[in-house]
């Protein structure tokens, strides 16, 4: 047997320690996909959930990430089975809805449905969070396209519920959260983190790139009447056609902070557009 000498060490492989859910979440999303993902990238998701793990929620002793209650990363991922993937195994499954090869993924930026027919189930029931305890959003690259298109609803073809975040006519951002109409200002270039949270019954936080996450006066009912699960990228409310918005991070959970929040997501986007996949 040969001895071993430092001049086999270049040979060796290295093995990067992750934390155990992202080495978790990359395991099943590497077998959804067939292949494994960049080393650059897994180093990527773990920077992101550490983050988001030491960045405390509006919750007492609840971190940005223990909120959430689901978490995909379409950004990254070779397939729609890979992006379905959630953070979390005891999180619900996500589906990836009608014409499978409607998908369109740029794997830098995440996915983007056909426009006709694909949207995103995100398997979590409106009643899995409170009205006053809630948050939902995205890094979304905004379609900008005229009509209403949305981001993410509970809202169906039969317009049932009352929760969703979309963009009308190119222009403005539209968030309401069990409550009234909130507007903002489509931001330029219409790509980010859009995000609402309520902690009351008289108050929406309502977050575009750009800008601060801004404090609206916004009154909602006190229970949620609506058993529809989460959808991104859907058809609903008044709308005839689906979205064709891409999603690179799609999350429902509690309350967080949004501030904190989007710079560790929008971080994570910036580090990963330069990944050669």
């Amino acid at each position: 047997m040969r001895n071993f000498t430092f001049r086999d060490i270049p040979f060796l492989a290295v093995s990067q320690s992750y934390d155990s859910r992202v080495a978790d979440w990359i395991a099943r999303v590497e077998a959804a996909d067939g292949a494994a993902l960049p080393a650059a990238y897994k180093d990527a998701v773990n920077t992101l959930i550490l983050t988001l793990d030491a960045q405390a929620s509006p919750n007492a002793g609840v971190s940005n990430l223990a909120a959430l209650k689901q978490l995909i990363i379409p950004a990254g991922p070779a397939t729609m089975a890979g992006c379905m993937v959630p953070f979390l195994s005891s999180m619900p499954a996500a589906t990836a809805v009608g014409t499978a090869g409607g998908w369109d993924i740029i794997r830098a930026q995440g996915a983007r449905g056909n426009g006709t027919n694909n949207y995103i189930n995100l398997g979590l029931g409106v009643s899995a969070v409170t009205v006053t305890n809630r948050s939902h959003g995205g890094w979304f690259a905004l379609d900008n396209t005229a009509g209403t298109r949305i981001m993410i609803t509970n809202r169906d073809a039969s317009n049932a519920g009352s929760i969703y975040m979309d963009q009308l006519n190119t222009t403005q951002v539209r968030s309401i959260n069990h409550g009234t109409s909130i507007l903002a200002t489509t931001p330029t270039p219409s790509t980010g983190l859009y995000g609402s949270v309520r902690l009351s019954t008289a108050q929406q936080i309502l977050k575009v790139p750009g800008t601060a996450a801004t404090v609206y006066t916004d009154a909602s009912p006190a229970t949620d009447s609506s058993a529809a699960n989460y959808q991104a990228l859907a058809a609903g409310l008044r709308n005839t056609a689906y979205s064709r918005h891409r999603g690179g991070v799609i999350y429902v959970g509690n309350a967080v902070n949004m501030d904190t929040f989007n710079t560790a997501v929008t971080t994570f986007m910036s580090t990963i557009s330069s990944i050669s996949f």
